[in-house]
């Protein structure tokens, strides 16, 4: 079996839409209500911080409120959110996929790619539907630019993430998040290989705090890539743009809007507000469990995978000093 078929394999859901989610911070509220929205019924609910959960079971009308994973009722379950930081990435989403329950993970898939590994073998010995939380992947602006990009040559692009750092303990410990770049860049590296295709190899150099790096990557077609990443900024800016020879296309802020399509009367703007493209992956999911079909899935495991794969050479190439090679 070949990934691409992982993401298309599982029967269609039938009845009622139930779902639990794991870590009940701030996406695992975000996943909670987006799934409400939508029409699932929100039905467990674990974290550490039991406040925390019992604060979004009153939110979700009355989600049990779970002491822990081992009393997940996965003979209930539609599918799972796992909302966890990277360290506690892979037990449930490989216990999801015994049960042939489908999940929705965040980004990054793990603290590198050998911890999520045997996610990814389990996930291709039985296939479920399955999602990581690239949420920029279902922006109307990103997939419009996507079209402009792959429509002529490519001859290099761009970005930069400066920031606040993300005020949890985890966070900046890189044994709960494996560091910054893997955490919070790791949404430029998804992006250049969502607009660009795929990266071959990589350099860069990192703060000895990983709060800063400065990267230089290839695609394997050639044409280069370049981020600034930086977590010491009071006020955020992002940009991301792409060269070709007749035309420049950029996304700029959180939201990344298009800024300015030649093409079309009216360019694809920023989202509404910053939950829209949460909402929209957690849609796309549900949509997906519902029909038995990954169709409409932009970001599934084995593709964010790839993406944890050129993270795991840039911290190779921070340590080495050298250029090295993603596969």
């Amino acid at each position: 079996m070949n990934l691409a078929e992982v993401e298309n394999m599982a029967e269609p859901t039938k009845g009622p839409m139930r779902v639990a989610i794991v870590g009940t911070g701030r996406m695992g509220s975000e996943r909670a209500r987006a799934a409400k929205q939508w029409g699932a019924e929100v039905i467990a609910l674990y974290d550490p911080d039991s406040e925390s959960a019992r604060a979004l079971a009153e939110e979700c009308g009355g989600a049990r409120v779970l002491s822990g994973v081992g009393e997940l009722p996965w003979e209930e379950l539609s599918a799972i959110f796992v909302c966890t930081p990277p360290s506690a990435r892979g037990e449930v989403e490989r216990e999801a996929i015994r049960r042939g329950v489908s999940f929705f993970v965040e980004k990054p898939v793990g603290l590198d790619s050998a911890a999520a590994e045997s996610t990814l073998r389990a996930l291709l010995a039985r296939p479920v539907i399955n999602a990581v939380g690239y949420m920029n992947r279902y922006r109307p602006s990103v997939l419009r630019a996507r079209e402009l990009i792959r429509a002529r040559p490519l001859l290099g692009l761009s970005a930069h993430w400066v920031g606040k750092p993300y005020r949890k303990s985890w966070w900046f410990d890189p044994a709960g998040s494996g560091g910054a770049v893997n955490e919070q860049a790791t949404h430029l590296i998804d992006l250049a290989r969502f607009l660009g295709g795929e990266l071959e190899w990589v350099s860069g150099m990192a703060s000895d705090d990983g709060l800063e790096a400065s990267c230089a990557l290839q695609f394997e077609t050639g044409p280069l890539f370049s981020i600034l990443y930086s977590a010491r900024a009071r006020v955020k800016t992002i940009s991301v743009s792409a060269f070709a020879e007749d035309r420049t296309v950029s996304l700029d802020g959180w939201e990344l809007g298009l800024r300015d399509d030649p093409e079309r009367a009216q360019t694809p703007g920023p989202d509404p507000d910053k939950g829209t493209a949460f909402r929209r992956e957690v849609e796309a999911f549900l949509s997906a469990v519902r029909r038995g079909d990954g169709a409409g899935i932009w970001s599934p495991f084995p593709d964010a995978f790839e993406t944890q794969r050129v993270v795991d050479a840039l911290r190779r190439a921070f340590e080495s000093g050298r250029r090295e090679r993603v596969r």
